[in-house]
């Protein structure tokens, strides 16, 4: 995904009301695009890192103001930290409602995996950055596992999911997402449905959101 046109984008989004932003990849891995209703959302500002991308938004139907983060943790050691101190400073950019959409190539205990084993640092980091940012892990739905290596024997890993900060508490209505298989690929697509008095919010409310590999 090195090479991305609005073309393209139409294409994924099936409307003329949308606004983007992407990150090429780099060789194979970490091509991120993030497209949203620009009729439902209305930019504040945004911040854009090696890989991440955050968007402050505020809400054209009741103007409540929040940021998105769509991120991808390297496999290599220093790309992965750089990933941390990047939300770090999403952090510090904005104190307010925050959701992040991310793979973040780490899971938080052994029932993420099939199989034992698994690199203890990349747990500790990521359990340690909800702690420190008291985030809501959003339950995944309709599976157990968000990655697979696609071998006869496969090892199964749930790598990406949805964070949300507290401020969403006082929102009306309730988040979770919802995993799908969609063929043989690497990753399983995540979806977020935002529930609103227990009614599913039109489509064009909906972020989608792309993580190449």
């Amino acid at each position: 995904m090195d090479k991305v046109t609005e073309w393209c984008i139409r294409n994924i989004w099936g409307r003329d009301n949308f606004r983007w932003r992407y990150i090429p990849s780099q060789g194979r891995s970490g091509g991120l695009i993030l497209i949203w209703d620009d009729i439902t959302l209305n930019v504040e500002d945004e911040l854009i890192g090696e890989h991440s991308i955050s968007m402050k938004f505020s809400n054209r139907f009741d103007n409540f103001n929040w940021v998105f983060t769509n991120g991808y943790s390297p496999n290599e050691v220093t790309g992965r930290l750089n990933f941390w101190k990047e939300l770090d400073k999403v952090k510090a950019w904005w104190q307010g409602a925050w959701c992040i959409a991310a793979d973040f190539n780490a899971i938080r205990d052994e029932t993420e995996r099939n199989k034992p084993g698994g690199n203890k640092r990349n747990r500790k980091m990521l359990n340690a950055f909800l702690n420190r940012n008291a985030l809501l892990d959003l339950p995944l739905a309709g599976g157990n596992f968000t990655w697979s290596d696609m071998k006869e024997d496969p090892l199964l890993c749930r790598l990406d999911r949805f964070l949300i900060s507290t401020e969403w508490e006082t929102k009306d209505g309730a988040m979770r997402i919802l995993a799908r298989w969609a063929g043989k690929c690497l990753n399983w697509p995540t979806l977020l449905n935002i529930m609103i008095e227990g009614k599913k919010v039109k489509e064009n409310y909906v972020l989608k959101i792309s993580v190449a590999e």
